[in-house]
């Protein structure tokens, strides 16, 4: 005798196991190389985007060059220059040339982009006013070094 009764039922045949076909498989791991591949760029980029340079940087630079500018210390604004500027114009001639311009009674800064991929350069819009309430827009550019952001190009003269 049987220990569990069958009451005439028959045992249900399990169904064959499931085999996957060639092209199946193919087109799961091409897919996953897909993804692979591509998230290797896009895992870059973020890391470059949340990790990289900050454009707040030059863009305090260029706010505290101007800020020196309208309080005519000129030799700290001098000294925010590139070190190819210093080297073509003397303190004297610096604050010649700002005095000769209409220096600007305030600013503020607009846009902001960094001209090369490691970060190191930038260009910053500012937008000056002069006492007269006559405004002009400037492009600035600024170098980065081991000590920090540089104004180099156009210097409001």
């Amino acid at each position: 005798m049987s220990p569990l009764p069958t009451h005439g039922m028959s045992p249900v045949p399990l169904p064959p196991p499931y085999r996957r076909s060639p092209a199946s498989v193919a087109a799961v791991v091409g897919i996953l190389a897909v993804l692979a591949v591509c998230a290797v760029p896009v895992f870059g980029f973020l890391v470059y985007w949340f990790a990289g340079p900050d454009l707040d940087e030059p863009k305090n630079a260029a706010a505290a060059y101007l800020q020196q500018i309208e309080a005519r210390a000129d030799r700290n604004a001098y000294g925010m220059l590139c070190s190819d500027l210093r080297a073509e114009t003397t303190p004297a001639e610096f604050t010649a040339m700002l005095d000769a311009a209409p220096r600007p009674a305030r600013h503020s800064v607009g846009r902001a982009v960094f001209l090369n991929e490691p970060g190191t350069s930038a260009g910053i819009t500012v937008l000056l006013t002069n006492p007269t309430g006559a405004s002009r827009a400037l492009d600035l550019y600024l170098t980065s070094d081991k000590s920090g952001w540089h104004i180099c190009g156009d210097t409001l003269i």
